[in-house]
């Protein structure tokens, strides 16, 4: 919109919004050193770990949980891999990570996600288009 110097508008222009299917859900763009400020509000392992995949994998790529990585995050929290692993268990239960095939998984977009709209809507779109029965895609294909 431009206003001139009385403050009458003199050019207005309009943007269409379009949605995907299920995804007028709230979305709040989340900024990496929001994670830590969190960590030391509150350093309870859910945030310490999803604080910590969602920075380092937040991007829509595909990683493994593996005991290397539990054993990475739990060095850098100071807690045990055994309270890593339960953690991502629970947030597979609650959808923040998604299986992409055996041993793979990614950020789920929908609740975060690092890198431009236009690439957090291509995932998101992924996400959809796959379908969910409990934490596994319905469609098996390999993610972007």
């Amino acid at each position: 919109m431009t206003v001139d110097h009385d403050g009458k508008v003199v050019n207005r222009s309009v943007t269409k919004h379009q949605y995907l299917v299920n995804a007028k859900e709230p979305y709040n763009m989340v900024y990496d050193d929001f994670w830590e400020m969190l960590n030391k509000l509150n350093p309870c392992p859910e945030i310490m770990v999803y604080g910590y995949l969602a920075r380092q994998n937040g991007d829509g790529r595909t990683f493994a949980i593996n005991k290397g990585l539990r054993e990475e995050i739990a060095d850098h929290f100071g807690i045990s891999p055994k309270t890593v692993s339960n953690v991502i268990y629970e947030l597979k239960s609650h959808k923040a990570l998604l299986s992409s095939a055996k041993g793979t998984y990614i950020v789920n977009p929908r609740f975060t996600f690092r890198g431009s709209t236009s690439s957090r809507t291509a995932r998101l779109k992924d996400v959809l288009e796959r379908g969910y029965e409990g934490n596994k895609p319905v469609k098996e294909a390999e993610w972007i």
